[in-house]
């Protein structure tokens, strides 16, 4: 029991726990996993968790808190967000559910994502305009027609 992990002697613990409840009666305990497949899994839960986490040092120099720069991490890592678009509007639906935020971070993690995705000075620019006109196509009625009017001309 001495070379055992922490988490391994937790699944020991509630899978025994489980067969105990089994044992009394309980639902049917077949399908407990062993401490081995409990282990595999955190490991693999780690394994996805662990890139986002050993990049706090250079996100921290960025002045991104958590909420941002652990989605942004991952959606650039895991969901190959490469531009502010991506993340914004096709990973976080912040540009439709929460368009202040996107004002308020748009720049740093515009500054991030070109140092960790290694944009040339052309790309920050173009990727910075696609946000702006949506984020503009998000607050501006197209045509220039306000919804109410439209309601109203069709009386």
């Amino acid at each position: 029991m001495g070379n055992e992990s922490a988490v391994e002697v937790e699944a020991a613990k509630a899978a025994g726990e489980l067969r105990a409840l089994g044992d009394a009666g309980a639902e049917d305990t077949s399908e407990v996993p062993e401490p081995a497949e409990i282990s595999k899994v955190e490991d693999r839960t780690g394994a996805i968790e662990q890139p986002v986490a050993s990049g706090v040092s250079d996100v921290a120099e960025t002045k991104l808190p958590l909420e941002v720069s652990v989605p942004l991490r991952y959606a650039m890592e895991h969901e190959m967000a490469v531009t502010l678009e991506d993340f914004f509007v096709r990973r976080t639906g912040a540009l439709l559910f929460d368009i202040d935020w996107v004002r308020k971070w748009k720049g740093p993690a515009a500054k991030y994502m070109a140092s960790y995705l290694g944009w040339s000075t052309d790309e920050q620019a173009r990727y910075a305009r696609e946000l702006e006109s949506r984020l503009y196509e998000a607050v501006v009625p197209e045509d220039g027609v306000d919804a109410v009017d439209a309601v109203d001309a069709d009386r």
